[in-house]
C-alpha cells in the first residue's frame, strides 16, 4: 500500500505486468465530498533516458457508499505494444531489445472536485511506482508448438496481477 497526502493506492499491478491480463489500479481518497473524481494519467517513456510522455488520461466517480478508485489501463497498453517478431527464414526469432513488445508506465493519480460555481479543480496527486507492461501473448503465432504455448502461459499467470479483493 502507498500513502501520500490525502491518496492511497491499495492495490497496483506487479513490476512486470502483461498487457492482456487487467492492469488495475484501486486508489483511496480521504476526502469524502460526493463530487470528487480521480483523474488518471497514464505516461510511458522508450527507453530509460527518455522523457515520460503523457499518453492517456482516464476520469472515474467514486464508488457508491465506497471511498475508492478503480482504474484499468489494459486496453490502453495493448494499443501501445505490438510484437518483436522476426521472420528469420521457417522460424520466428524475438527481436532484442524487445523495444515494441515492452513498455516503460507510470500513472500519476489527481483528486479533482468541484467549486461553488462548479469548475473543476485539482488537488492531491500520488504517483503509481513504475512498472513495465508486456506484450506477453501476441508473442507466439498461431503455428507454435502447444509446449511453447503451455510455457507461455505459465509465465503469464506467475507475471500477473493478484487481485483477490471484490471490485464488484
Amino acid at each position: 500500500m502507498t500513502a501520500f497526502s490525502g491518496i492511497t493506492i491499495l492495490q497496483q499491478p506487479v513490476p512486470i505486468a502483461p498487457a492482456y491480463r487487467p492492469v488495475r489500479f484501486k486508489v483511496r481518497s480521504m476526502v469524502t465530498a460526493n463530487e470528487l473524481q480521480m483523474k488518471a494519467e497514464l505516461y510511458t517513456r522508450e527507453t530509460t533516458t527518455s522523457g515520460w510522455l503523457l499518453k492517456a488520461v482516464k476520469m472515474e466517480r467514486r464508488y457508491v457508499n465506497e471511498n475508492y478508485f478503480i482504474f484499468d489501463f489494459s486496453q490502453i497498453l495493448q494499443t501501445l505494444l505490438s510484437s518483436d517478431k522476426v521472420d528469420s527464414g521457417d522460424s520466428y526469432a524475438l527481436q532484442s531489445p524487445n523495444d515494441n513488445s515492452t513498455i516503460e508506465f507510470k500513472i500519476k493519480f489527481i483528486e479533482v472536485y468541484n467549486d461553488a460555481n462548479g469548475f473543476p479543480h485539482e488537488y492531491q496527486y500520488v504517483w503509481s511506482v513504475q512498472k513495465i507492461a508486456v506484450n506477453a501473448t501476441k508473442q507466439i503465432d498461431e503455428s507454435s508448438d502447444l509446449v511453447l504455448y503451455i510455457i507461455q502461459d505459465v509465465i503469464i499467470r506467475d507475471f500477473s496481477n493478484d487481485f483477490n479483493a471484490d471490485f464488484s
